[in-house]
């Protein structure tokens, strides 16, 4: 039987505009966090996708891609988390995530496998579908939680990404959507767009 740790974790709690995003990874909990090889450098090992160097975050991500049991993303766009509260956002993305990936296990192994949920973080998801463990400060010492968190990161960089070419002002590929400089500037000269959280108080803040 296959001992799993399923790594969850988010971004996006803090940004102004665009998804929270909601990561997780199927890892065997007696392997080996990923290394990424580097030509005359020193090999990265895995970390908090907030420590990692933005130039190296997809090469962890194709990484991580390529070695996890399983791995996906759950997003919540900005109109939801107006309407439902980041907070209600982040639970039912985090409850939905796991409920993808342990559907994806019991395809693959059936009952042969058991498995661990670590969630970052020390809230409660306020379910009774899974068991997990809330740890606070798991992105940065649980290699699979890490893991999630790249992943997630990645995917909101994309969107981000994306989304800044339809609307250059906000330096979204630089900024992920949160709320720099940059950003709050832009904000008061151009008004905010259909993507950020008016919900939040630097973009509600400006209809007053």
């Amino acid at each position: 039987m296959i001992d799993l740790i399923l790594g969850v974790d988010e971004v996006g709690v803090g940004s102004l505009a665009g998804p929270l995003v909601v990561g997780a990874v199927a890892y065997p909990s007696s392997g080996r966090p990923p290394v990424l090889k580097r030509m005359r450098r020193a090999d990265v090992s895995v970390k908090d996708s907030k420590l990692i160097n933005k130039a190296l975050l997809p090469q962890f991500a194709d990484l991580i891609y390529s070695s996890a049991i399983h791995n996906t993303c759950v997003l919540k766009p900005a109109w939801m988390i107006d309407r439902y509260g980041v907070e209600e956002m982040r639970r039912e993305a985090m409850c939905a995530v796991v409920k993808r990936t342990l559907e994806r296990l019991t395809f693959l192994y059936r009952d042969d496998c058991k498995y661990s949920v670590i969630i970052d973080g020390d809230f409660d998801l306020h379910t009774n579908a899974f068991k997990y463990k809330a740890v606070a400060g798991a992105d940065k010492t649980i290699w699979q939680v890490s893991c999630a968190s790249i992943i997630a990161k990645h995917a909101q960089v994309q969107v981000m990404t994306n989304m800044h070419r339809d609307h250059p002002h906000y330096g979204w590929d630089r900024n992920a959507g949160y709320g720099t400089s940059q950003h709050l500037a832009a904000l008061r000269e151009h008004g905010a767009t259909k993507f950020h959280r008016h919900s939040y108080k630097p973009v509600r803040e400006l209809r007053v």
